[in-house]
């Protein structure tokens, strides 16, 4: 290649010149290369030396993939430090009670014996009237696939909250009243109708 380069003026003009060369002074030459028929390609006379090798830095034996240890600020932030502290002894949190065990609780005092209910009833204060078959108005539903069971009492006229609480007193259980008609958890169709033919209805 250098043969080539000296035939061509300028280039002989630049190599012979003294004095070191520039990277900027040193034109890119096209010239023939000798392999497979000859193709032209284009090849510069300074190239840039490549960087130099810097040393990389192995992890010692034992301590890949570990990173250094947090460490934690001096002062506690004053939102966990109420969380850190011991409660005191008079001061324990309530524990959060879930609805159904809340609703079993107060059902616990409602239950009372069925002569009592009985004698404490007031002629005149609701009135529950028969099925045209002479049946009592109260049907079970079965809901939630099974899950949920609740007695319906319907064709009732009068005070409905006495006959709620009678209700709660003769099932032992809570009373939801809707329009035209009482819901009570369970199947207490048996009870309710003894309650209901004792009182005279």
């Amino acid at each position: 290649r250098v043969c080539m380069l000296l035939r061509q003026p300028r280039c002989r003009a630049l190599l012979l010149r003294p004095g070191p060369l520039s990277p900027a002074s040193v034109p890119s030459v096209r010239h023939k290369l000798s392999v497979g028929g000859g193709s032209t390609g284009v090849a510069p006379l300074l190239q840039r030396p490549p960087p130099p090798l810097r040393p990389r830095a192995y992890p010692e034996a034992g301590t890949a993939g570990r990173s250094e240890p947090r460490t934690l600020p001096a002062e506690i932030p004053e939102v966990l430090r109420s969380k850190l502290q011991p409660d005191a002894p008079g001061r324990a949190h309530p524990r959060k009670i879930p609805a159904n065990l809340r609703r079993k609780a107060r059902e616990q005092g409602y239950l009372q014996p069925l002569d009592d209910v009985v004698a404490a009833h007031v002629e005149g204060s609701f009135r529950v009237a028969r099925s045209r078959m002479g049946n009592f108005p109260i049907y079970t539903d079965v809901r939630n696939g099974g899950t949920k069971v609740v007695t319906i009492l319907r064709k009732y006229s009068g005070d409905a909250h006495s006959l709620a609480r009678a209700l709660q007193a003769v099932t032992g259980k809570e009373v939801t009243q809707y329009h035209g008609r009482m819901e009570v958890r369970g199947r207490h169709a048996s009870a309710m109708a003894e309650w209901l033919g004792r009182i005279g209805m």
